[in-house]
């Protein structure tokens, strides 16, 4: 299981953790409540080393008894345009480099096209198009997912949907 923005880190982070259940996990430390990844496992045969390791993403190597070892890349990309910029050049650097069976999930606090979101703010069309080229750049491909479309949603105001 991969958890972004957990709002806690340290003592709190583990024993929370700890309570969950999972004695197998990385982290990747939250700052205060912002950022932050846990990666959480209950397999004791699931090997999970840790590759590469930045403070909006975990880049592992997940290796299982008597399968083939494969890559995982957890992303908690900032809301920040100027350092998520910053970790779609460090993550465009790893696909480049991919030789094995690899997925990257996460929150990417992007998106790549009108209707991956509703309401709010309008979308900014050329953000869309950068985000999806970047997508393209890394060889990426869209895992369809079954569910709820929308996983975010901000704050309610009374009388508004």
């Amino acid at each position: 299981m991969a958890l972004q923005e957990p709002r806690c880190s340290g003592m709190i982070a583990r024993r929370t953790i700890k309570s969950l259940g999972f004695k197998n996990y990385l982290l990747s430390e939250a700052r205060g409540f912002s950022g932050g990844i846990w990666l959480l496992w209950f397999k004791a045969d699931l090997q999970v080393t840790v590759i590469k390791e930045d403070f909006h993403f975990l880049h592992v190597r997940v290796q299982e008894r008597d399968m083939y070892p494969w890559l995982l890349t957890v992303v908690y990309a900032s809301p920040q345009e100027n350092e998520r910029r910053d970790t779609w050049i460090k993550l465009h650097d790893i696909a480049s480099s991919i030789q094995e069976s690899w997925l990257m999930m996460g929150d990417f606090n992007e998106i790549a096209s009108t209707d991956e979101k509703k309401g709010g703010a309008s979308v900014d069309i050329k953000r869309c198009s950068n985000f999806s080229d970047w997508i393209n750049d890394c060889n990426l491909l869209k895992v369809h997912t079954i569910g709820t479309k929308f996983t975010w949603r901000g704050p309610k105001c009374i009388g508004h949907d």
